[in-house]
């Protein structure tokens, strides 16, 4: 007599689509899944495997779809990696809110040219709180990722967050806008020069 084994799947990483039928119902067990280009089918996917813990990455450009948690996520990672380039409900971000759920969101707006990072982290910054819609930014860490990206991630029950990098700070926001000044004068003097 054969014993049947059990397949347990500890990670899954959909770099292509797949298509789950309606009829399919949810798995047991799946530790992690990654999902790339994350839309509607991705989402009903994620509500078949439930998995402990979610990667999630937006496309760059369009409608994005709401992701909504599901009993037994402990940990979700999103991406959104072009925030100006693409549309979101007003309670896209209300995963925020699960109790008990490990996060982080990390938003991005990136520039092609040195000059532009600082105005574009300013315009991000400025954009968290209606992105964010009706969710309080300063019980969650708050991080500048790189020059143009934020990263919003949940804080342990019981502490405080660390990083509150989306409220303004006058005196800095002076310095980047004399050095973004700075720039701009020494790359239009470079063109006339090589110009000339």
């Amino acid at each position: 007599m054969r014993r049947r084994r059990a397949l347990r799947l500890r990670e899954v990483d959909f770099g292509i689509n797949f298509t789950f039928g309606a009829e399919l119902g949810p798995w047991n067990r799946v530790g992690a899944i990654t999902i790339k280009n994350f839309d509607g089918e991705s989402c009903h996917a994620v509500q078949v495997l439930r998995p402990a813990e979610l990667t999630m990455e937006y496309p760059c450009v369009g409608k994005l779809e709401k992701f909504v948690p599901y009993p037994g996520l402990q940990k979700l990672d999103v991406t959104v990696p072009q925030l100006f380039h693409v549309r979101l409900c007003k309670s896209f971000f209300d995963f925020v809110k699960t109790p008990g759920l490990e996060f982080s969101a990390f938003v991005g707006n990136p520039r092609e040219y040195k000059l532009q990072h600082m105005s574009a982290w300013r315009d991000l910054r400025k954009s968290l709180p209606v992105a964010f819609n009706s969710v309080d930014l300063t019980q969650f860490n708050v991080k500048r990722t790189g020059w143009t990206g934020a990263t919003i991630s949940s804080v342990k029950a019981g502490e405080k967050p660390e990083c509150q990098a989306h409220i303004p700070e006058p005196e800095q926001d002076l310095q980047e806008e004399e050095l973004q000044a700075m720039y701009g004068w020494r790359a239009a003097r470079k063109l006339h020069e090589h110009e000339a």
